[in-house]
């Protein structure tokens, strides 16, 4: 379209003699037109398709020099704290998402009858300490009694003996001078006078060996009666002896009550963070009842299923790039420390053991594990992230 206010000027072709047609000057600028878009449109196409060559051939590229996995997971130890013991709950000072250090309180649960059992075992170990304490005195009074009495009676009986031996190396002599005076008296030798005399000492002779050997026996059965009185002292020992061993299981169940009641106090066993709490304040809890769950947010790791073709691209330690749906401007790195031995089929609730004999060939996947460097407490358990596995040697 030619406007009015421009003045058209016709010009003749080269080699032609006359003026230019507006209808032809008109096609000729439209040719000049769709030349123009034509090329521009080329030069579109061209960068485009250049373009998508590029994105192809870093696409195919990824593809092999990593392993990508789309359905991976933040994964942790999760600790249920659970309580060995019934009771009332009567302090829970912690709330959920709260973070806790190792040893802090978790929960308090009632703990007055076993600190009533272990008063009551503590008196009782206080009598048997006192009873013990008594018979030992015994012990030791009998002992010394016993010993005294037993040295006075080795001496008795030493000392009856010699004189056993005295009486009858007297009396021997005494009846040996009387035969040898009877005979003198038969001959007239010696007076009656002296044979009376010589029958009177030996009569004396003969009732002091009657006499000390009735008091050697008397002391002699007076050592032996000390000797058994020794046998009380052994009855004693034996008496302390049980006792010691009566105190000692008191002990032990001191022990077992002072557990009971430390494990009453429910405490943190790691760094970590309350992720849920099962219960409420003055709750009633049996043994084994899981309370709260716990986790170390400085132990995560992401869990993922790779297929089995790609496990022989993995190895030990090689570089992750993890991006986590939830930080997306976000880039992780991680290492792989853990790759799985077997399938994750093989873990399954229901076997598929095929007795039809039906088959259709299904890909496989292999847990492996990766850990996250530098993620401090960004990475929770649960969170769905990508990884990308670096081929080693790629």
């Amino acid at each position: 379209m030619i406007r009015p206010d421009r003045t058209v000027i016709l010009r003749a072709p080269e080699g032609s003699s006359g003026p230019v047609s507006l209808g032809e000057q008109l096609r000729r600028r439209r040719m000049i037109n769709f030349d123009r878009a034509l090329k521009i449109k080329i030069g579109v196409v061209a960068v485009l398709v250049l373009g998508l060559g590029i994105w192809g051939y870093t696409w195919l590229q990824h593809r092999f020099d990593h392993v990508s996995e789309e359905d991976a997971r933040v994964a942790a130890d999760m600790i249920a704290v659970a309580s060995r013991f019934d009771g009332w709950t009567t302090r829970i000072p912690v709330s959920q998402g709260q973070k806790v250090k190792k040893g802090d309180v978790l929960v308090e649960i009632d703990s007055r009858g076993p600190q009533l059992k272990l008063a009551e075992l503590i008196a009782q170990v206080a009598e048997l300490r006192a009873q013990r304490e008594t018979l030992s005195a015994e012990l030791t009074m009998s002992e010394a009694q016993t010993t005294h009495r037993l040295e006075a009676q080795r001496h008795r009986v030493a000392g009856g003996r010699a004189g056993v031996q005295g009486a009858r190396s007297r009396n021997e002599f005494v009846r040996s001078e009387y035969n040898r005076i009877q005979s003198l008296a038969a001959n007239k030798v010696v007076s009656s006078q002296a044979l009376e005399k010589a029958a009177a000492d030996l009569k004396d002779a003969s009732e002091k060996l009657a006499q000390t050997t009735a008091e050697l026996a008397v002391a002699e059965a007076q050592l032996s009666e000390a000797e058994a009185a020794r046998q009380q002292s052994i009855v004693l020992q034996r008496r302390i002896e049980q006792l010691i061993a009566e105190e000692e299981r008191l002990n032990a169940i001191q022990d077992q009550q002072r557990l009971e009641i430390a494990d009453r106090t429910i405490v943190s066993p790691i760094d970590g963070v309350v992720d849920k709490l099962f219960l409420n304040p003055s709750e009633f809890v049996r043994p084994g009842q899981r309370l709260m769950l716990l986790h170390n947010p400085d132990d995560v790791w992401i869990d993922a299923n790779v297929r089995e073709t790609d496990v022989r691209k993995i190895a030990m330690g090689a570089t992750v790039k993890v991006t986590v749906d939830a930080y997306p401007d976000r880039a992780f790195t991680g290492k792989v420390t853990h790759i799985g031995s077997s399938a994750t089929s093989q873990y399954a609730l229901l076997p598929n053991p095929n007795p039809s004999g039906n088959f259709t060939k299904i890909v496989q996947r292999l847990p492996i594990k990766v850990k996250v460097e530098e993620a401090g407490d960004m990475l929770r358990p649960g969170m769905m992230v990508e990884i990308s596995v670096v081929v080693p040697g790629r």
